[in-house]
């Protein structure tokens, strides 16, 4: 009798532990696929926010570039300006500014432009400033004599109606016969060049003019012979 309930609870003991084992394996299996269907709903949640993600980004970057191409649009503050053919007009290109006259420049040409007011004055070409701040400055000229005389020019600035000399290119020209033994004299040929950084204000004129006015002396407007320009930099 007792024999048999030993047996009996025997049984039993080892019939819970395999229930309690089963138990265990099927609640391990249940977690593992439920973290399996985690795992996947949050990739899933993540590939579709993704191009929204994206799209953003595009659309705030696209903001950025036309935020940054309007800025460039507004900001854009230049001339480059090639020579005219004066008044004066001897071989077919070249000035020969009046005493006390400016240079005269077009910014309509092939390899000229302007984002600034250029205006066309009774003494020549001047650049009206209409923002404040740092510009870079730059001319160039080219000097044609027929006689020993010193050639240049002057980069000014023109504030109520007052000169200020900001830059000044001189040389003396040799003529192109100097030491060759020709008793005709020839043609000489010299370029200055000058540049630099300036503050300017508003209502500021920027000009460029002969240093001397001579006879004799005229200024090449060839391609690429004469040329003024500048463009802003910083307020």
């Amino acid at each position: 009798m007792d024999t048999g309930r030993r047996k009996k609870w025997n049984f039993s003991k080892e019939r819970q532990i395999a229930c309690n084992f089963a138990i265990i394996v099927i609640g391990f299996g249940l977690m593992v696929v439920y973290t399996k269907i985690e795992i996947r709903r949050e990739i899933s949640t993540m590939d579709l926010q993704r191009p929204e993600r994206t799209r953003q980004k595009r659309q705030a970057n696209l903001g950025e570039d036309e935020a940054m191409l309007d800025w460039a649009e507004e900001e854009f503050i230049a001339a480059h300006l090639t020579a005219a053919r004066g008044r004066n007009v001897r071989y077919g290109a070249s000035q020969a500014p009046l005493l006390g006259h400016y240079f005269r420049w077009e910014s309509s040409g092939p390899d000229s432009f302007a984002t600034i007011d250029i205006r066309q004055e009774r003494l020549g070409t001047t650049a009206r400033i209409h923002k404040a701040g740092f510009y870079f400055i730059y001319s160039q000229i080219r000097y044609n004599g027929n006689g020993l005389f010193p050639a240049g020019h002057r980069t000014i600035k023109i504030s109520n109606e007052q000169e200020r000399n900001l830059m000044t290119s001189l040389t003396t020209q040799q003529l192109a016969s100097a030491g060759n033994d020709h008793e005709e004299a020839t043609q000489s040929t010299d370029s200055g060049y000058q540049a630099g950084i300036f503050y300017l204000s508003t209502g500021d004129k920027i000009a460029v003019k002969p240093i001397f006015y001579q006879k004799g002396a005229f200024y090449t407007v060839g391609e690429g012979a004469s040329f003024f320009g500048l463009h802003f930099l910083h307020v």
